[in-house]
């Protein structure tokens, strides 16, 4: 039932009574309105005959009125009363409203919630059923293991009695196996037995071969290489080309120093003189002086003047070894003159000066060089090839620095002029590079003798071996090259 129908049965009695007050006292008004107008009436038709009563009738007149006024004021009093009671009313109305629209709320929730209720009563419902169904399946499972433990029990018993047998079995298969390897072993011992003994008779034979082979002569080298010598093979004879001529020269040597005197084979202080006249470079290096030879033999320098400049070309006199210091020269130029003046063996490049006159210029090897530097290219890459080097420059104000790792990555000597280079280049080099040399000078005479040292030092120039281009000299050659040199 809608809350709004109950409101006649909720009515306050207190504001019934007051209406009713309302009412009586308002029909007590008009009933004496009535009875006054009715004596009016009666007393303006009376009063011709009633003048004595006129006195009575102007008192109850005023009585009347008086009634009358305390009447309206008894009406107003009601009429403001009813004015708060029905504020009141209008305000206990709207609460009523709201508690009906909350009692109608709650009304809604109630039965939203027994319908959650009705639902989850149904869902335990269903639950239940399904414990009781889960519950005998695990009745049923339980029954099931029982029956599986029992099972179980019969065929642990059957795996043991079984393991018992082939534990029996494995043993003797064991010791059958175990003999069969016996009598297979001794047979094998029986063959390695004679294997070893055939195999120190073909010992004794090897090392007799070895023998043989480890103390060749000359004779039954040459034999054994004319009788391999085939079209095939002919490519890997060239080297024979360098053996007959180092052969001849030694052969010539021979007889020369056959026709000396001692003295000239076996130098020493007392039997210096200008026939041990020697051209070539001095550099310090670590506080030392060395010379080096245009055939590039290396002597520690003994004799020399504390204000010499490093790499210079210079002229010396050789006695046991050491190197005693006569003259410098300030370039090449001078250094070849005086070589051609004394006529002084040195390896003659077949490149000709544009005079074509040869000039000396001892190969070094065919090795890479990086020049840092802002220098002249031509001059340098015309001179280090007439050496047999490979040359590559890098001009730090003119390429790119990044440029620069690959060209070192190539070079087997990386030469930096520090007079000719922005310092900012150190940042993409490695000081403790044992490739690089630091040199101030940029005479290409300077720069080749430390090209020169360099080669030496890193093992890229032979300091014994005068090395041409596609031929050489063996270390047999050593003492015929110093006399040469001398």
């Amino acid at each position: 039932m809608n809350p709004f129908d109950k409101r006649n049965k909720n009515r306050n009695p207190d504001k019934d009574q007051s209406k009713q007050k309302k009412a009586e006292l308002l029909k007590k008004i008009k009933s004496q309105s009535l009875n006054t107008n009715k004596d009016k009436r009666s007393n303006a038709d009376d009063s011709s005959k009633n003048n004595r009563s006129d006195t009575s009738n102007d008192k109850e007149l005023a009585e009347m009125k008086r009634k009358i006024r305390k009447l309206e004021r008894d009406l107003a009093a009601a009429k403001q009363a009813g004015l708060v009671e029905r504020k009141a009313h209008s305000v206990t109305k709207e609460l009523l409203k709201d508690k009906s629209k909350k009692l109608w709320d709650n009304q809604n929730e109630l039965i939203n919630n027994k319908r959650m209720l009705e639902s989850s009563h149904s869902e335990i419902t269903s639950k239940s059923n399904l414990i009781m169904t889960i519950q005998q399946k695990l009745s049923d499972k339980e029954e099931e293991l029982k029956v599986t433990e029992i099972e179980y029990e019969k065929v642990t018993k059957k795996i043991k009695q079984y393991q018992k047998k082939i534990k029996d079995l494995t043993e003797e298969t064991r010791l059958r196996s175990y003999k069969n390897k016996i009598v297979s072993l001794e047979s094998r011992l029986e063959e390695y037995e004679d294997e070893i003994a055939s195999l120190k008779k073909s010992d004794s034979k090897l090392r007799e071969s070895i023998n043989r082979l480890s103390n060749p002569t000359v004779v039954s080298m040459l034999l054994r290489l004319q009788k391999e010598l085939s079209i095939k093979t002919v490519d890997q004879y060239y080297p024979v080309y360098q053996l007959t001529e180092e052969v001849q020269k030694l052969t010539l040597y021979k007889r020369r120093i056959a026709r000396k005197p001692l003295a000239i084979r076996k130098i020493s202080p007392e039997h210096v003189d200008r026939s041990q006249e020697n051209y070539g470079y001095i550099t310090k290096r670590n506080e030392e002086w060395y010379f080096y030879s245009l055939l590039n033999v290396q002597y520690s320098l003994k004799d020399y003047d504390e204000t010499s400049e490093s790499d210079l070309p210079a002229k010396v006199k050789i006695a046991d070894g050491d190197a005693y210091l006569l003259e410098t020269y300030s370039d090449d130029v001078i250094l070849r003159q005086k070589v051609s003046e004394k006529g002084v063996i040195a390896r003659k490049s077949h490149i000709n000066t544009p005079n074509n006159e040869e000039s000396y210029f001892p190969y070094f090897g065919n090795f890479n060089v990086l020049i840092i530097g802002s220098i002249t290219q031509n001059d340098f890459l015309s001179r280090l090839t007439k050496h047999g080097l490979s040359v590559n420059f890098h001009n730090p104000f003119d390429e790119n620095t990044e440029l620069i790792s690959a060209k070192v990555n190539k070079a087997d000597v990386i030469v930096v002029i520090t007079s000719k280079i922005n310092h900012l280049l150190w940042g993409h080099l490695n000081k403790s590079d044992e490739r690089i040399e630091e040199i101030e000078s940029f005479a290409v005479d300077r720069v080749v003798a430390r090209i020169r040292y360099a080669g030496i030092r890193l093992g890229l120039i032979d300091l014994f071996t005068p090395k041409h281009k596609n031929r050489g000299l063996s270390e047999n050659t050593k003492e015929g090259i110093e006399l040469q040199e001398n």
